[in-house]
């Protein structure tokens, strides 16, 4: 009787392993491997925190004039208002007239190769001028502009001269280039 007892005791503890904690030690070692992701997940994610309230930190400790220095130099969006009002500025500065002003907010990168190139941060707007004066003015005005604030890339320069046979003739300039706001 001892003896089939301790079979059947055997046998139960065999059965019960199998049905119940064979199951369990497997469902165990999932969740802890689930675990194991969700703590690096949260790692991660703490990671990114200490990146975030690092990056928070730096710009919080931008000053005002350089924020705006910043605007000025990619500002968020066009105002062809307030370029014109400062290539006039600019022009008046070395004797010049701005005597057409065209601003065309549709231009895409007809010479891009790669996707990377379209998809980028920023929005390239085309603008169109022309000034009249003598050239020792316009190269005073060019380097004025070239030293401005403002992202620039003159992508097209025609010069016509003017009547006369003096010097100091003046002659008609017509620019076109590329600005660059945010999207």
């Amino acid at each position: 009787m001892k003896s089939i007892l301790s079979i059947l005791v055997i046998a139960v503890s065999i059965g019960v392993y199998f049905v119940y904690i064979k199951p369990m030690t497997v469902e165990i070692k999932i969740n802890l491997a689930k675990k194991t992701e969700i703590e690096k997940v949260l790692n991660r994610v703490d990671e990114i925190k200490d990146k975030r309230d690092e990056v928070f930190s730096d710009y919080n400790s931008i000053s005002e004039t350089d924020l705006e220095k910043l605007k000025k130099i990619l500002p968020e969006k066009i105002n062809s208002v307030e370029i014109f009002n400062d290539l006039s500025v600019v022009a008046l500065e070395y004797g010049l007239v701005v005597t057409e002003f065209k601003a065309d907010e549709n231009v895409s990168d007809r010479n891009a190769v790669d996707e990377a190139t379209t998809n980028s941060p920023y929005k390239k707007t085309k603008i169109t001028f022309k000034i009249k004066g003598t050239y020792t003015e316009f190269t005073g005005f060019l380097k004025k502009v070239e030293s401005s604030l403002r992202l620039m890339d003159i992508i097209f320069l025609s010069i016509k001269p003017g009547s006369g046979e003096s010097v100091n003739i003046p002659l008609e300039y017509l620019i076109e280039a590329n600005i660059y706001s945010l999207k």
